[in-house]
């Protein structure tokens, strides 16, 4: 029996499976993120063109808050590589404009839209978001390379 089913036998409320509720609440929203995936993974398989060739989005990346990362171009791929996190880098699929789909290497840092800042036609920064339970901020890293 858990925490809240014996708050509410204390209290002499009806029985309740919190285990079905929260089991429902997870499906749905399991079912959400599926979908909103789904999209993006078919926007990605249209290969829509960036805004700049790919080579100006690469170069040096600072983040006050976490450090060194650098966006490289490998294997015809643009790779954002992270200084805390030397054997992980996130793929970039280009979903037209200056966003792009990223996909970790590591599943636990999840997949998102990373929006690059353009200014007078050059990079300016990106925004990175990871999965909210590794870190809820998204990080704003300045272009200085």
């Amino acid at each position: 029996m858990g925490q809240r089913e014996i708050l509410d036998a204390w209290l002499k409320l009806r029985y309740r499976n919190y285990n079905k509720i929260y089991q429902y609440y997870f499906n749905k929203e399991r079912a959400e993120d599926d979908k909103n995936d789904k999209e993006l993974k078919d926007s990605a398989a249209m290969h829509l063109t960036a805004d700049l060739p790919p080579v100006a989005y690469t170069g040096k990346y600072f983040s006050e808050v976490y450090g060194d990362m650098q966006v490289v171009l490998e294997k015809g791929e643009l790779r954002m590589r992270f200084s805390h996190h030397p054997d992980m880098y996130a793929l970039l699929q280009s979903l037209g404009g200056n966003r792009f789909y990223a996909i970790f290497t590591d599943p636990e840092f999840s997949r998102a839209v990373f929006p690059f800042t353009v200014e007078n036609g050059k990079v300016r920064s990106v925004t990175v978001k990871v999965a909210d339970f590794v870190e809820y901020t998204p990080y704003e890293f300045a272009k200085i390379q």
